[in-house]
């Protein structure tokens, strides 16, 4: 097959979607019986590549999910792809080549001399459509039709329903719950009864209310799964507190520095190196709860759904312009103080610093010796790990993330290596400094501190940019963003490992850096990234209490329990005890306060009810279920006084169906025809059911094909389905033969149908796909001579070019009909456009153009 080596453009969405494994090709041209040697021992894996930059891969028993199959993220640039398993930080890079509906991936192991290639084929397969949920909430919310009342301790009246209360699990009735719920406290009654009509919990709950309903429900054992929901729930509830804490303690450090830099005593150089100190503190202290921060998150984050991981980001997301902001405010505050110190104290304060520059020094080149030391084990450590090309994919596999990780290794030395020489420069320079003169110590401290102002002043220009690109230029649009964060929580993950990896070699850097930071805030981070033990930590450290000053921005950030919504989702319909319960009452008369009654053809509605057919319903769950019925049963007509709605030209089989679906929540679709399809999606249409429609008109949209579109088409017309609208017109204009293929059911749509399909396709045979805008018609004077003589005919008056007369369609239709007719319209049209289009062309052009000579020649020439 033909590939394209280039990943850009249009080319990257042709890798999203889902993917399937054919073969994998191992490729040693050592070798020369063969080129390549197949293998098919990952067939059946499949992967599925969104555009957000998460990849979910699907193993069948018998292969290992770990590897390149665990990784969750993936990034593109120009030819290559690289997975990433955000958690170790392991990477596996491949080349891609695209082909129509295909893609190799390409690995080159041992120096470049072998390699592998993983042929992957796309699935076509049509979006699923998402589950069904089932609740009962409007029941609960507006309490129609009540026949209880439960109270809560301080005098709060719920009104509940006693078939929601009697259906809701085996053993318990009404009266059960009743006893059970009556005389607890108003927010527990609520979060208890919110669960027994939705099988969740309500939005926004409270620790303190979850934890009481959770002392409640592990009381009783047919509150099992509640109970679950509320640990669940704490769970979360615990780590995002833990994540926004974090977040609201960096805004707090950021402010503290503020605090420091503000209440300088200018006069005292001693006080003002303390302060120094201090600020490098707090800097110290807001680099490691960063770090403490993304390897939180990445540890804990599969116990969010996507949606709430999402969320998290987000927010994440909306606090970087603050932390901008903070941060050049921060460092102008800084600028303002030193600019404003005359140069006879700053020639004290360099006095001051020149004993803080040798412990620099001396901290620097501990780090440099351990440092290299540390790295050399875990360098040593990974080539143990080497192995050669195999003939077994899956340790291939394993070779691509080993060579991975040793080019990181070399990037990481080189980058070690130019650092540590430049420190030994400055560590050589150290000897030097030590014998010069007191006067010269104190010129070059000036000197560094000159070079650190130029820095911290262009560091402010730096940070207005950032703050430009991310408002102006949307920079951190989501897909981007996300990608931030993949690409730095991996490789901070990826650092974490290789620094525990190194082991003892380390830890006398992480004792130096505890001891000189001096606070227990460090001291918990370092150990809670397994750095150090507690007992390693230096003793005696310092620990000098925060100065407490909470920003705007961290005050934002802290705000009440609404930092991020804390909710449970639905579960879906089939695997909801609620939909269960419930579904139990359908077609029956227990608790049953209301029935249906369908008309049968041969029976009216005004004769005896046995003659037509008779349904028992429960208002309750009827109209918290459809919005339709509930302003039936609530209008205060015939069907609110008579308890009682008739069902007029409907096939009652198809009506048991949609009562099926109000009842249980969810259709066994999978043995239902398209025109069982079609028949449920008019019922939810007519019903104003919005859930059961979109989940038919999802479920058609797999089914449309070559003899199915125009049906379709037609259909999803007559009940507005868009979406349906959209796959059908798509299929049918990529398809310009089809309406010769399907004739009949070209010739059974609707005029106006037909006269758009035709208009569009006539529009993408002469080159433009756009919509086209309305055309006045030419000035005579632009016309041909032969056409100014003689007149233009239509058959609707020429009055108003732009407006089509209410008789359009019906005239249409009679002029298609009449030959003679078209065939005069396409004669004055030749005399202008000449004889290369053929009269089917010109024929689609004039319906395009309403049958107006004069708007088809403008189309002609616009167009083509």
């Amino acid at each position: 097959m033909e590939h394209n080596r280039t990943v850009e453009g249009e080319s990257i969405d042709q890798i999203l979607g889902k993917w399937k494994v054919l073969n994998v090709e191992d490729r040693n041209p050592s070798d020369r019986s063969a080129s390549a040697n197949i293998n098919t021992d990952l067939q059946g894996v499949e992967f599925t590549l969104d555009d957000h930059g998460d990849v979910v891969w699907y193993t069948p028993p018998g292969i290992d999910a770990d590897g390149l199959f665990s990784t969750s993220s993936y990034r593109i640039s120009e030819e290559d792809v690289k997975f990433i398993d955000i958690s170790s930080g392991a990477s596996y890079k491949f080349t891609i080549e695209l082909g129509p509906g295909m893609m190799r991936l390409t690995a080159k192991l041992e120096r470049r001399r072998n390699g592998i290639s993983i042929n992957c084929e796309q699935i076509q397969e049509p979006k699923p459509p998402p589950p069904l949920t089932f609740h009962l909430l409007p029941a609960l919310d507006e309490g129609f039709f009540s026949d209880l009342v439960i109270r809560s301790d301080d005098g709060f009246q719920f009104n509940v329903h006693r078939v929601v209360l009697g259906s809701r699990m085996t053993g318990m009735k009404y009266r059960d719950w009743e006893m059970l719920l009556s005389g607890k406290p108003k927010e527990v009654l609520r979060t208890i009864l919110h669960y027994v009509y939705t099988d969740s919990l309500p939005v926004n709950l409270k620790e303190v209310d979850a934890r009481a309903v959770l002392e409640q429900a592990q009381l009783h054992p047919k509150l099992q799964q509640l109970s679950k929901l509320c640990d669940l729930y704490l769970e979360k509830y615990a780590l995002k507190t833990t994540i926004t804490e974090i977040i609201l303690d960096l805004h707090q450090r950021i402010e503290s520095i503020k605090t420091i830099v503000s209440s300088l005593a200018l006069s005292d150089p001693a006080k003002l190196v303390y302060a120094i100190h201090q600020v490098i503190k707090e800097v110290g202290i807001i680099c490691i709860r960063f770090v403490v921060l993304c390897e939180t998150y990445l540890r804990r984050k599969d116990e969010l759904t996507k949606a709430e991981r999402k969320e998290m980001l987000e927010y994440a997301r909306g606090r970087v312009p603050m932390f901008i902001d903070q941060s050049r405010e921060a460092i102008e505050l800084i600028l303002e103080k030193w600019q404003s110190i005359p140069l006879d104290q700053k020639y004290e304060i360099a006095q001051y610093l020149i004993p803080e520059v040798s412990r620099i020094w001396d901290l620097l080149a501990g780090m440099v010796y351990h440092g290299k030391e540390a790295f050399s084990k875990v360098h040593s450590e990974v080539q143990k790990e080497s192995r050669k090309f195999s003939k077994k994919v899956s340790e291939n596999l394993y070779l691509v993330s080993h060579l991975g990780e040793m080019r990181r290794l070399r990037k990481l030395q080189r980058e070690l290596e130019g650092s540590s020489g430049i420190i030994e420069l400055i560590l050589q320079k150290e000897s030097k400094f030590d014998v010069l003169e007191d006067n010269v110590k104190v010129g070059r401290m000036l000197q560094a501190c000159t070079s650190f102002e130029r820095s911290l002043t262009q560091a402010v220009k730096q940070l207005q940019n950032a703050k430009r690109l991310i408002l102006v230029e949307n920079v951190l649009e989501w897909r981007q963003w996300k990608l931030y964060v993949s690409h730095i929580t991996s490789h901070l993950t990826w650092v974490l490992a290789k620094l525990r990896a190194a082991g003892d070699p380390l830890k006398p850097v992480a004792i130096d850096v505890c001891r000189h930071i001096g606070h227990k805030t460090f001291d918990n981070a370092i150990v809670s990234l397994g750095l150090l033990s507690e007992s390693e930590l230096p003793r005696g450290s310092s620990d000098v209490g925060d100065i407490k000053v909470v920003s705007e921005a961290a005050a934002v950030a802290s705000s009440g329990n609404n930092v991020l919504t804390m909710s449970m989702q639905l579960p879906p319909a089939c695997e909801s005890l609620l939909a269960q319960g419930i579904a139990k009452l359908l077609f029956s008369s227990e608790f049953s306060d209301m029935e249906f009654v369908i008309a049968t053809p041969t029976s009216p509605v005004d004769k005896p009810p046995t003659e037509n057919i008779v349904i028992p319903a429960h208002r309750t769950i009827v109209a918290a279920r459809c919005q339709y019925f509930r302003m039936a049963l609530q209008s205060g007509m015939k069907e609110a006084i008579d308890r009682k709605i008739v069902i007029h030209d409907m096939d009652e089989s198809m009506f048991r169906v949609f009562l099926k679906f109000v009842y249980c929540g969810h259709l066994d679709t999978n043995k239902m025809t398209m025109e069982e399809l079609i028949e449920i999606l008019a019922i939810a249409d007519r019903y104003e059911t919005v859930s059961l429609k979109a989940h038919c008109e999802q479920l058609l949209i797999s089914q449309v094909k070559d003899s199915t579109a125009f049906i379709l088409l037609t259909i999803a017309d007559r009940y507005s389905a868009v979406k349906l609208r959209e796959r059908t017109m798509g299929v049918i204009l990529d398809r310009p033969d089809l309406k010769e293929k399907e004739h009949d059911a070209f010739a059974a749509l609707p005029q106006d149908l037909k006269t758009e399909v035709l208009q569009l396709h006539t529009r993408r045979a002469l080159g433009k796909k756009e919509k086209v805008a309305p055309v006045q018609d030419l000035p005579p004077n632009t016309l041909p001579q032969v056409l100014q003589d003689r007149p233009m005919q239509r058959h609707y008056s020429s009055s108003s070019s732009d407006s089509i007369p209410s008789s359009f369609a019906s005239d249409t239709a009679e002029a298609t009909e009449t030959e003679e007719v078209m065939a005069s319209f396409i004669e004055q049209l030749r005399v202008v456009v000449g004889d290369e289009p053929t009269d089917e062309v010109l024929s689609e052009l004039l319906l395009a153009a309403d049958m107006d000579v004069n708007r088809a020649i403008n189309f002609y020439f616009n167009l083509s």
